[in-house]
């Protein structure tokens, strides 16, 4: 199967998907930097670092072997949608709509699974409007849903991360959202505390562990 990442950043799902075996080909970045540590880490996949409202529909069906089972994947700009921003989190903000672009792709290329992710925040910004516009829009294409909202803590990783995910298949099938791994978070001691102690300022490249 082939997977499209749509606002990559550094590469973090296509990661993920690449472990979980699939050939990601196709990854979409605006901002320069991220595209290019993008690159830096998935150097076999096509990145069009651009504005992805910029790129056209012929383009996009030039990128994308035919014949290949296919997952778009992606998180659009989450920042108008964070507990911890009160200035833009509303409809007026214009990122807040950049989903309607993973929902473009979707309807261009009609994978046979979508994987949307954000902020737990969408859910309630604006009482909800966007969360349901995307389900409203992904049903309409025929799709078959599950969300779910997942902490990073539940599955070993040092951080109270919790995201919203919402799964798509084309033939039906109710996605099931994975179990917790620990009931027991890793702490952040526990993941790095046996890292060397470096004073302010240091510049080693490389040091014994202390144990």
């Amino acid at each position: 199967m082939i997977g499209i990442d749509l606002f990559s950043g550094a590469g973090g799902m296509s990661l993920g998907a690449i472990q979980a075996g699939i050939d990601v080909v196709l990854a979409v970045e605006s901002d320069p930097h991220a595209a290019k540590t993008y690159q830096a880490n998935h150097p076999a996949t096509t990145m069009l670092n651009s504005d992805i409202r910029q790129i056209s529909s012929r383009k996009i069906k030039s990128l994308i072997p035919n014949g290949s089972g296919t997952v778009i994947f992606g998180g659009p700009p989450c920042q108008g949608f964070s507990y911890s921003n009160l200035r833009t989190r509303s409809p007026e903000n214009p990122e807040n709509w950049l989903f309607l672009e993973f929902l473009r792709f979707v309807q261009l290329i009609r994978p046979d699974w979508v994987v949307f992710e954000n902020v737990r925040g969408i859910v309630n910004t604006a009482k909800g409007v966007f969360v349901e516009e995307v389900i409203k829009r992904l049903e309409n294409l025929g799709y078959t849903l599950s969300s779910s909202l997942l902490n990073a803590m539940d599955f070993g990783v040092p951080q109270d991360r919790a995201r919203f995910f919402l799964v798509g298949s084309r033939d039906g099938v109710k996605f099931k959202t994975p179990r917790r791994t620990t009931r027991n978070p890793i702490t952040v001691q526990e993941a790095i505390g046996d890292l060397p102690e470096l004073e302010n300022g240091a510049s080693f490249d490389r040091l014994p562990y202390r144990c």
